[in-house]
């Protein structure tokens, strides 16, 4: 595995799937957080971990976006494939329930998620809660998150 220097993520409103997937980044190398579009010199950087953005998955190169995928393809997201890099996918999905429906919610959205589950898609709305928006719209406030940040200590 490499050794990140820092994480690049995307600008603009955040999502649960890579705000997990930096939590789990930032908990394994003490890494800061750039919300940023990445230049070219980060995607070609192995030592940048750039997630859910710049239309590339090469985890050798430290390069983390689903949103390339076709969408006929497993549901997967920016969560999914760091938990895949840290080889930590399968215990996730054996212990944490929520983890696919996350997926699938993320790649599909709410409604495609409720046929999936079998449910009204009101149930998805009435399932949203005020710690997700809490988090990721402070989360979505700054441009960098470093070590000393309450999103960052989070």
């Amino acid at each position: 595995m490499t050794d990140f220097q820092k994480i690049v993520t995307h600008p603009g409103g955040a999502h649960k799937d890579e705000f997990l997937a930096c939590s789990l980044l930032i908990a394994e190398y003490n890494l800061p957080v750039f919300r940023q579009e990445p230049e070219t010199s980060d995607i070609e950087n192995p030592s940048v971990a750039v997630v859910d953005v710049g239309h590339l998955h090469q985890p050798e190169k430290g390069n983390f976006d689903h949103h390339q995928f076709p969408r006929d393809a497993r549901p997967t997201c920016a969560l999914s494939l760091i938990l895949q890099y840290l080889g930590l996918y399968e215990d996730a999905c054996a212990f944490c329930e929520w983890l696919k429906p996350a997926e699938w919610f993320d790649c599909r959205g709410a409604i495609r998620t409720a046929e999936w589950l079998g449910v009204d898609r009101q149930v998805m709305f009435k399932l949203s809660s005020p710690i997700d928006f809490t988090l990721l719209k402070r989360f979505s406030a700054a441009s960098v998150w470093q070590p000393g940040d309450t999103v960052w200590e989070m």
